[in-house]
């Protein structure tokens, strides 16, 4: 699941970097924020800077960063809930 949600961010990245490039309408920013907070950060951070979209907009970096630490966070308290939950 984590593979594919970050599949997907890379994704969505490349077709916004695609439309800016073409003067399209753009992909809501909201959809990467969404994205890196469930785990599609990790893809996401290589896209940027691959591709380099995105990546001089300090609002954006700030709020994506601010979501990739709460992806952190919340998986890291989840798997400890779970071990503890289950006495490992």
């Amino acid at each position: 699941m984590i593979f594919s949600v970050n599949l997907l961010s890379l994704v969505f990245l490349f077709i916004d970097k695609r439309f800016a490039l073409k003067g399209y309408r753009r992909v809501p920013e909201k959809y990467f924020f969404s994205l890196a907070l469930i785990g599609g950060w990790i893809f996401g951070l290589l896209t940027i800077n691959a591709i380099r979209h995105k990546n001089r907009k300090r609002e954006f970096l700030v709020k994506y960063y601010s979501c990739l630490f709460a992806s952190v966070i919340l998986f890291t308290t989840l798997i400890y809930l779970i071990s503890r939950f289950l006495n490992i």
